[in-house]
């Protein structure tokens, strides 16, 4: 039997933005998880870990229209090794998740919603 599940919770470092694949024209995003470390005793401060993750299709265009920036979210997909070549041709190996499942984690206030509509008009 294999396994390769991972689910983080974590709040996004930027906007997510839908792309499309040169290829095939598939619906791709591609953002990042800041996810806090719990602070030990002998630590003087907490750490943070941070996670590249990829979503396609109709879950990448629901990050793009309903996720934003410092948003907490909880994602549930597979860890995955990707292999390019950098700007000098070597040969880099990254670590990402693909995305099978987004969560809401926080909705926002009643007064932070209010403040959004005020600037709107």
């Amino acid at each position: 039997m294999h396994l390769n599940h991972i689910t983080i919770m974590g709040r996004l470092t930027v906007d997510p933005e839908v792309q499309s694949t040169r290829k095939d024209n598939v619906p791709v995003c591609r953002f990042s998880i800041a996810v806090n470390r719990p602070k030990r005793r002998d630590m003087a401060e907490s750490k943070t870990d941070f996670f590249n993750c990829v979503a396609w299709n109709g879950t990448a265009k629901l990050l793009e229209n309903y996720f934003h920036k410092g948003e907490r979210i909880l994602v549930e997909g597979s860890l995955c090794n990707r292999t390019y070549l950098d700007k000098m041709e070597e040969k880099r190996t990254v670590a990402e998740i693909h995305v099978d499942k987004v969560f809401f984690i926080e909705k926002k206030s009643d007064s932070e919603q209010e403040a959004d509509l005020e600037e709107l008009f």
